[in-house]
């Protein structure tokens, strides 16, 4: 053991004197700890202690705590010094990132093409999924690769070129994580590279400065590390997916997995009662079902469009929105989405709301998931070189022929009389390459097929779905 620590030694000094670039061996010597996992699900990367495998780290953030958590039952706190300090440093921190939400990228482009082939390409069901998480993915996969690999995957992403690319991430994880005792927000990145090869540090190290990203070097076929990878992803999804997480494996022939992962919860604005609850048929195209429907009266929030209506649920402390849309009698959500509904949710709705209609709110309790491919759906979108011979991945590995043998995503979204909770991961194996007037009042009653979206501080599309049944 002494002799292997002091090879290590050795060669990470050499790393440091030779610089930045591409490695002709491994960059360190092989791991020797075990993976431990981290439960909180809002710190990044950088909190969790994979010390055997980790080899490149972003900083840690701190969060500003929300000050109400100081106040008692009376509406007072006992220390006004610390309310007045926390009050300041919580302001503070949101005045940043509702800064940098205004730089946050325009995912419409994105988000419509990734939801048309989506559906395209389902077997029916709930569909539900992370655009913000997809597009952070596919970021980091730009970042991997160059030429017409690259160009592609910018097209997609409706980015002209890296620099915007990497301002456009950037802005979305300078707006979206906090984690102040009332509203979470968690957006992870990471690499898990084969230790068999070298990688371009250059490119390492840009992943941790614009993606927040950790770069873990182990071998795919040592059971601890396909383990480490694992609790990544449970650490960063709430433990929300551990049945998908738990069916993960890492493939033999990988050269590095990309993986990114959005973990979100935060509590309505105004709550439902929960003696208000009770069963109601949902109608599903199967057929009727009973689910459990909260039920409240509030004032505005409501929406009219061509072919729908739409009601607006406020989160709190700025946590963001989540939008249900509902199409009207006789048509369905294809239709809807087809037509106005995806200018709706990323349009201009100033002067839209009807603020001083009653509008009486009937929404099933939701815990709706889906695992998606996305192959087919990226391919449709004109990203289709890095799955092939022709896939460049010379920014990350050089001399070694590479492409994405798989993408996977799995998404899970719950609601219940308190608020949302929601996660999402997506996993890119990379390996050998081969082939209404006042007064008036509404019912809102989302007993049939919907669409849901929930939007954080830059308005970006965190989660969206289809929700055929209220329950998987």
């Amino acid at each position: 053991m002494k002799t292997k620590a002091f090879i290590a030694i050795i060669l990470a000094a050499l790393m440091l004197l030779c610089g930045c670039g591409v490695t002709e061996q491994p960059p360190i010597a092989a791991p020797t700890a075990e993976p431990t996992a981290v439960p909180n699900p809002t710190q990044q990367a950088a909190h969790h202690e994979h010390e055997g495998y980790l080899i490149a780290q972003p900083v840690s953030h701190e969060y500003a705590k929300d000050p109400d958590t100081l106040v008692d039952e009376t509406g007072e706190a006992e220390d006004m010094d610390r309310y007045t300090e926390l009050r300041e440093d919580w302001l503070k921190q949101l005045d940043a990132r509702r800064s940098a939400a205004e730089a946050a990228p325009d995912m419409r482009a994105f988000t419509e093409a990734l939801f048309e082939q989506i559906v395209k390409n389902s077997a029916g069901g709930n569909l539900i999924f992370s655009p913000a998480n997809i597009y952070m993915a596919l970021a980091m996969l730009a970042e991997s690769t160059d030429g017409q690999t690259r160009a592609e995957i910018l097209s997609a992403l409706d980015a002209k070129d890296m620099d915007e690319l990497r301002a456009n991430a950037a802005a979305l994880m300078k707006a979206e994580p906090v984690d102040d005792g009332v509203s979470k927000c968690g957006i992870a990145n990471s690499l898990w590279l084969n230790d068999k090869f070298g990688f371009n540090t250059d490119t390492l190290e840009r992943v941790a400065e614009v993606y927040e990203g950790s770069s873990y070097w182990g071998d795919p076929n040592d059971p601890d590390f396909t383990l480490a990878l694992r609790d990544w992803l449970n650490a960063n999804t709430g433990n929300m997916l551990e049945q998908s997480v738990a069916g993960v494996e890492l493939p033999p022939e990988l050269v590095v997995a990309i993986a990114s992962a959005i973990y979100f919860k935060a509590a309505w604005d105004d709550e439902y009662y929960k003696e208000r609850t009770g069963r109601m048929p949902f109608h599903t195209p199967e057929g009727d079902i009973d689910a459990d429907f909260m039920h409240k009266d509030v004032t505005g929030h409501y929406y009219k469009g061509e072919g729908f209506s739409a009601y607006r649920e406020q989160l709190k402390n700025g946590a963001g929105c989540m939008w249900f849309l509902l199409p009207d009698e006789g048509s369905g959500v294809t239709e809807m989405m087809n037509g106005a509904g995806m200018g709706f949710i990323f349009g201009d709705k100033t002067g839209m709301e009807n603020t001083e209609i009653k509008v009486h709110v009937s929404m099933p309790k939701l815990d709706v998931k889906s695992e998606t491919m996305l192959e087919s759906a990226l391919q449709g979108m004109g990203v289709t070189s890095c799955f092939g011979n022709e896939a460049d991945f010379s920014p990350l590995i050089s001399g070694t022929d590479v492409s994405v043998s798989s993408v996977l995503h799995v998404a899970r979204v719950k609601t219940d009389e308190d608020g949302v909770e929601a996660a999402a991961f997506t996993l890119l194996y990379c390996g050998a390459a081969m082939p209404l007037p006042p007064e008036e009042e509404v019912d809102f009653v989302l007993d049939r097929p919907f669409v849901f979206v929930i939007t954080g501080q830059s308005e970006a599309p965190l989660f969206m779905g289809v929700v055929n049944t209220p329950n998987n």
